[in-house]
């Protein structure tokens, strides 16, 4: 529908009276249209106001036209610089108030976390804090009755030597919670003064080998298949995770409980005692990061080699593992070599 008001005079509302840019925009657009209009008749005017065949009545007619039409044109280019102006004004006051209201939403989230973070975050992780103290104090008792499943393990499903494969699983009791105004922690416990780093770090070292230790013993080499189902595999679970077993004998490290849940899912599981042999893997430990472990005396049913940190895949009976074991040198099964078309047994 159009609009009946003169163009005049909704340019000189829009100038001064406030109202969304976009119709100012749209009046400007109308404007353009009408400079283009005004340049049009103006040009015609002039042409016949100079024409030397246009009379001199027609010529005076046409020299009032042109006289009007260049002032129509005049106002409307003024008109024209005054609503871009204007349109710029209220872009730019627009913009302000879209980031006042979005400074005022955010000041207003802003706020309402800061309660929830003083009512309900900082007292879920003073709780939490609590609860790893309660779970560290549970450990240490636990490993002192060499019990080696920690309530995390269990609690979150993984290995209870906290690796799943050859990565670390990241623990929960690991974490830092720092003070709700500080530069401390309340979490780690901070020791207090006069506390001995050195002897700290070396208990330290000591409980952590030792925990090591317990772990290495109580894991044992099964041989194992599925109990004569033919192709039919059953899955069970040893050291390094879930793995699944047919008629062809594999050997793999698990614990007497593991050992008995694959028992009762149908897996027929032997464990290898005194001179029963496995391919093995065997490296001495490296000292620091980047430096490789020193050569390091290994009895194996041969005699006794040398194992350093390059590592020496070799058969060792069950007993000769654990010996080595114990002297620190890391013990992985390694998978057996096929000869002459003897199928030994694979390892894990």
């Amino acid at each position: 529908m159009t609009n009946e008001t003169p163009l005049a005079d909704r340019i000189a509302t829009a100038l001064t009276k406030s109202g969304p840019s976009a119709d100012v925009q749209a009046l400007l657009d109308e404007t353009a249209t009408a400079v283009r209009k005004a340049e049009a008749i103006l040009a015609n005017a002039s042409r016949r106001a100079l024409s030397p065949l246009t009379t001199s009545k027609e010529a005076a007619a046409a020299k009032a036209d042109r006289e009007t039409a260049q002032f129509d044109l005049e106002r409307l280019q003024n008109s024209s610089a005054a609503l871009t102006k204007r349109l710029r004004e209220l872009k730019e006051a627009e913009k302000a108030s879209e980031r006042d209201k979005r400074e005022a939403a955010a000041i207003a989230t802003r706020d309402n976390l800061v309660i929830e973070i003083r009512e309900k975050v900082w007292p879920a992780l003073q709780a939490l804090a609590e609860t790893f103290a309660r779970i560290r104090a549970n450990n240490a008792e636990l490993e002192a009755l060499r019990i080696n499943e920690h309530a995390e393990s269990i609690a979150r499903g993984v290995p209870r030597n906290m690796y799943i494969g050859s990565g670390p699983v990241p623990a929960f009791i690991n974490m830092k919670i720092p003070e709700l105004a500080g530069t401390q922690n309340i979490w780690p416990p901070r020791p207090g003064p006069g506390f001995d780093y050195s002897a700290a770090l070396i208990k330290g070292r000591e409980e952590r080998a030792k925990a090591e230790q317990a772990e290495r013993e109580s894991w044992s080499i099964y041989s194992v298949t599925n109990g004569g189902k033919g192709t039919n595999m059953i899955l069970f679970t040893c050291r390094t995770g879930k793995r699944g077993v047919m008629d062809e004998p594999v050997l793999v490290e698990m614990t007497d409980e593991q050992a008995q849940t694959a028992r009762d899912a149908g897996v027929k599981a032997e464990r290898l005692d005194g001179a029963a042999k496995a391919w093995v893997f065997a490296e001495s430990p490296s000292p620091s990061l980047g430096i490789p472990g020193l050569p390091m005396d290994m009895e194996v049913p041969s005699g006794v080699v040398k194992v350093d940190g390059r590592g020496l895949t070799v058969q060792m009976t069950a007993e000769q593992i654990a010996k080595a074991r114990k002297s620190g040198i890391d013990i992985k099964l390694a998978r057996a070599p096929r000869v002459d078309g003897v199928q030994y047994l694979d390892a894990a």
